[in-house]
């Protein structure tokens, strides 16, 4: 029998992103399997987080820490990766002298990896680090001066990786991504994959609500460039031309996701998606819907007759998971993480990042509710079966007692 243990998290900023939820879904299943759990992090808004952060009367719940929100995400722009790490260091330093009265054995790190290598020099205290992606493969390289701005920053990620005592990563694409980053790095193993997970419901309660007189696209993205939300507008304009036109008024796309006002891409980007709708004459059927609640985005998943995922070589995607666990079907662009998680003209449809191939598989959704049904039922049951939250907790767990008996 695993014994129960104090665990600790860092996680910069605790906002509604994928990796927030990967984070929560860890620190939460932890506590379902008995152990005790402390999540420190740099900034955690009340009205922008998940719901389950919170108590019921809207309080922080008592497990999550806020310390170093006084340290600035930028300055004048500039700079993100310099103040990153000095949050996650301020963190790192929070975590040790509250150890006396926390007892924690064992830290579970994302994003930034400088904890890691703080906690291994300043304590006893066991680590895992999760890479949602390497940073290094991320940051734009377009100038000499970016360059020499980034060198210090790459050798700091990669020495502090590799100080953990176990990395895990979030699918084969990463795990892939990640032997590349290290590639001068000898007799690297690769890291385990361990995939995210979603809350199940029961099928009682899963039932697709879409009005097959009204139809939804839905697309559910953070509000950044990189994810091509343009596609999902350019294909449903594309799929409208290939209705009748009668039938234009019945269908309408959905444009939701994670924003951020303090992100003056998120800021830009929305302006310019409505931009886009209006000149292709579309704005009034195109509607969005930035920062939703939990509930809201389940809800709407539910009554979308399907869900359309753009980003390219996405490096897993937890939003595919969630339109299926609800019966929705899924066209995604056909790279990185989705390919894993999305089995082509069985439990979705997987395209290239083209307008017109997105557009006929929504057309063939359009006029066949039976395969719509069809194809949304396979897509649960392989969630069902993969990507369960209680297994991906119970795997999670056996793993830090792996970790922890190990020193």
């Amino acid at each position: 029998m695993e014994e129960k243990r104090v665990l600790g998290f860092i996680h910069p900023d605790l906002g509604i992103g994928g990796a927030e939820r990967l984070i929560l879904d860890a620190a939460t299943e932890l506590q379902r399997c008995g152990h005790k759990v402390h999540l420190y992090t740099a900034y955690h808004d009340l009205a922008r987080c998940f719901e389950d952060t919170l108590h019921i009367g809207g309080k922080r719940c008592d497990w999550i820490h806020v310390s170093g929100s006084w340290i600035p995400r930028h300055f004048f722009g500039f700079f993100h990766i310099f103040f990153a790490n000095l949050r996650c260091f301020w963190l790192s330093i929070v975590l040790i002298f509250s150890r006396r009265k926390t007892q924690i054995e064992l830290i579970f790190v994302d994003q930034v990896s400088l904890p890691v290598l703080i906690v291994r020099c300043l304590s006893n205290i066991r680590t895992i680090f999760y890479c949602h992606y390497p940073d290094s493969l991320l940051a734009p390289r377009n100038s000499i001066i970016r360059m020499l701005y980034r060198f210090p920053y790459d050798l700091l990620e990669k020495y502090s990786t590799l100080c953990a005592h176990k990395i895990l990563v979030n699918s084969k694409f990463t795990a892939q991504k990640f032997l590349n980053a290290f590639l001068n790095v000898e007799s690297l193993d690769c890291p385990d994959v361990l995939y995210p997970s979603v809350q199940l419901m029961s099928v009682a309660n899963t039932v697709n609500l879409s009005d097959q007189n009204y139809k939804s696209f839905l697309t559910i993205n953070r509000f950044e460039r990189k994810k091509d939300i343009f596609l999902a507008i350019h294909a449903y304009v594309h799929m409208l031309s290939m209705h009748k036109e009668s039938d234009l008024c019945k269908t309408r796309l959905l444009v939701a996701g994670g924003y951020d006002s303090r992100l003056v891409e998120n800021v830009e980007h929305i302006s310019e998606l409505s931009r886009e709708a209006k000149r292709l004459s579309h704005r009034k059927s195109v509607t969005f819907l930035p920062s939703i609640s939990s509930n809201r985005k389940r809800k709407i998943l539910m009554e979308s007759l399907c869900l359309l995922y753009t980003p390219m070589e996405e490096h897993f995607g937890i939003v595919p998971l969630e339109a299926m666990s609800v019966g929705t079907p899924v066209i995604a662009v056909d790279s990185g993480g989705p390919k894993e998680t999305v089995e082509n003209e069985e439990t979705g449809f997987l395209c290239s990042s083209s307008s017109k191939e997105f557009a006929e598989v929504m057309y063939r959704l359009c006029n066949d509710p039976k395969l719509a049904s069809s194809i949304g039922s396979s897509g649960q049951y392989h969630v069902c079966r993969n990507f369960d939250r209680t297994e991906f907790g119970v795997k999670l767990s056996k793993i830090v007692e792996g970790v922890l008996k190990s020193s």
